[in-house]
This record gives structure tokens, C-alpha cells and sequence, in this order.
């Protein structure tokens, strides 16, 4: 399973990057808008992880037309090698079908039902992107609509992936990664939280503290 940082925090990216073996980097309007800027950041952010590794990043715009427009601005600001996040409205399945069949990938984004990212992928976005935790405050299952994706995605060999988003607790994270998610997108915390165990803690504090008391030192 793959692992991005759901962050455009500049600090925060370098912090995770020197440690976790990332893809890349999601960001949306909500996340810039706690930044300076947008544009700058976004460039920041590209030069920080190189073109290995993938930056998403979505279009603000409510039409069809503004939004390919936007798209191509973003492309050309930024890179031609940026994923595309497009919302999951009609005039956005009218986006993604735009793009189908360029070399411009997209990622359908605030999918809230299987059929929603069914469509989008039968339109032809390259990463479909359900919003777990969001779906499980409406009284839904969050997690149960991601393995539905997976399950549509098997039967109808659709080359699209599932990039998870929106995860409140590792929980949900552990049960799409036993399910085959192809990716989730994590904020900062909740990925450090991922992999940090206070066993694991207290059995180095252990371990410290058996060869101190013995040699008096931490060297061998």
C-alpha cells in the first residue's frame, strides 16, 4: 500500500520525508489556505519531494471549462507531471472524461458512495479518492465504501486506484491496508501515530538500561 502526506506544511514534509519512505504529497483548497500562499507553496512543495514522487492537487472552480482551464494553469505553473484532483459533481465527470485519454492523470475526489467513484472510474480517473472518516459522521461506513470500490474495481478491470482520504483514527488506516487499498493520504500526526508503539518504547528504554547498569556505558 502506498503512503502520502495529506499536508502542505513545508516543515512537516521535510520532517516525514527524512524518516517514512512516502510516494508524495496531497493537498486541497483547505490545506492551502492555512499556507501563505498557494501557487509558491505548490512549487515549494514539488521541488522538495522531485518529479518521483506525486503531487496532487485539486481545481477550485465549479464548471467544466473553468476547471480544464485551471488544470492547465496548475500544469503549466507547476509541471506537467502533478495529479489532477477533480470533484466528484457532474461538471467534474465531464472534466475527467475530458482528460481521459491524455497523459494528464486525475483523482476523483469527495467520493462519499461506491457508485459515485463507479462512474468516475467508467469516466476514466486514474485514482478515485472516498472520504472515510467524513462518510462514517454520516452514519455510514467509511471503510466498508473503500473495500466496495476495490471490489468494483476487480470485477469490471478497471485500471483506476483507490487512494483513500479523511481517516480520523490507525484503525481505519490497518483495516483498508488488510483489505489490498492500493494508497491512503495522511495527515502529519496521524502517519507518525501509524508506525509510533509505546511497547516498543519501553523495550529500548529496557534494553538501555540492562547495558548501563552492566558496563556503565552505551558504547560496546
Amino acid at each position: 500500500m502506498k503512503y502520502y502526506l495529506d499536508t502542505a506544511n513545508i516543515s512537516d514534509i521535510q520532517k516525514i520525508l527524512n524518516v517514512f519512505p512516502i510516494e508524495g504529497v496531497t493537498t486541497n483548497p483547505s490545506i492551502l489556505a492555512n499556507e501563505s500562499t498557494s501557487l509558491k507553496q505548490l512549487k515549494e512543495i514539488q521541488k522538495i519531494i522531485g518529479t518521483e514522487k506525486d503531487l496532487f492537487v485539486q481545481v477550485i472552480a465549479k464548471t467544466s471549462e473553468e476547471m480544464i482551464n485551471q488544470a492547465h494553469q496548475l500544469l503549466n505553473e507547476i509541471g506537467n507531471q502533478i495529479v489532477i484532483k477533480i470533484p466528484v459533481s457532474q461538471e467534474g465527470l465531464k472534466t475527467i472524461k475530458h482528460f481521459q485519454h491524455s497523459n494528464i492523470q486525475t483523482l476523483a475526489t469527495a467520493i462519499f458512495s461506491s457508485q459515485q467513484g463507479m462512474w468516475a472510474a467508467k469516466a476514466g480517473a486514474d485514482y478515485l479518492a472516498p472520504y472515510v472518516n467524513r462518510i462514517d459522521n454520516m452514519s455510514s461506513d467509511g471503510v466498508g465504501v473503500a473495500q466496495e470500490l476495490l471490489r468494483i474495481i476487480d470485477n469490471y478491470q478497471f485500471e483506476t486506484k483507490v487512494l483513500a482520504a479523511s481517516f480520523k483514527n490507525v484503525n481505519q488506516i490497518q483495516k483498508l491496508s488488510l483489505s489490498g487499498c492500493h494508497g491512503v493520504t495522511v495527515s502529519p500526526n496521524l502517519l507518525e501515530a501509524s508506525f509510533t508503539h509505546e511497547g516498543t518504547r519501553k523495550s529500548l528504554d529496557e534494553f538501555e538500561n540492562d547495558w548501563v547498569n552492566k558496563f556503565q556505558t552505551l558504547n560496546f
